[in-house]
């Protein structure tokens, strides 16, 4: 409003021969007076305009980091909740899958302290190789019957971890307390080789390694494997 009223001002003051000049230098005079008055507001328009720009721009920024934040809290919640038997401690009890008539059966293992433990040494595929050709190891799968079954490492003997306390008589008789063995299981994130050597270490057999990489790594290498019963301790023993 400013800017017009001090044009028509001017205008008027031109008109009147308030500026005595010729016509064509008023005009000029007019052409210049509303370029600086432009010139001088549209800066400031300019300048508001990019301030409310970065003022909502910053706002928006905010909103969505907060509803991150509360979407990231909420899920950790319901996390919590639905797992509050992790959270609360470690799990009591391990199972292990076993067929019983042809039907699935989950049978309980209980749950070791790994202080009471030493830290079992392990033994790489080479040297599995090796110890199975000049048979100063005996291998001891610590799987389920039906895995053994499928397949095993050739000459290796079957104690499943479930079956640990049942079979115990029979591999006691078998093996000595200074028989030294490698135990293996499938491999990766399988514990029961780690439990069936916690097992007989209990039970005073000390000589004990760990396949760790286990059937997996054994068959994924492109070596023999032996299926069926084989030499299950809780079934007929070969001579």
């Amino acid at each position: 409003m400013r800017t017009a009223a001090g044009i028509v001002l001017a205008e008027s003051h031109i008109g009147k021969g308030s500026f005595r000049n010729s016509p064509d230098e008023n005009a000029k005079m007019v052409d210049l007076y509303r370029y600086l008055m432009a010139g001088s507001l549209e800066p400031s328009f300019s300048r508001l305009k990019t301030s409310a720009m970065k003022k909502t721009t910053f706002v928006g920024v905010i909103k969505v980091v907060c509803v991150d934040i509360a979407i990231i809290l909420l899920s950790g919640l319901i996390g919590v909740s639905l797992n509050g038997s992790f959270v609360k401690g470690k799990q009591q009890t391990t199972f292990a899958l076993e067929r019983s008539n042809g039907k699935p059966v989950f049978k309980p293992i209980p749950a070791s302290n790994p202080k009471n433990y030493p830290v079992f040494s392990g033994i790489e595929l080479t040297e599995v190789k090796n110890a199975m050709q000049s048979g100063e190891l005996i291998l001891l799968d610590g799987r389920s019957q039906s895995d053994y079954e499928s397949g095993h490492l050739p000459g290796a003997y079957h104690l499943g971890v479930a079956d640990f306390e049942k079979a115990l008589p029979l591999f006691s008789s078998r093996f000595p307390r200074d028989t030294r063995f490698v135990i293996y299981c499938r491999g990766g994130d399988c514990s029961l080789s780690r439990r069936l050597a916690e097992l007989l270490y209990d039970k005073g057999y000390l000589q004990l390694r760990i396949y760790w990489g286990g059937y997996n790594d054994w068959f994924l290498g492109g070596n023999p494997v032996e299926k069926g019963g084989g030499k299950n301790i809780l079934s007929t023993w070969p001579n």
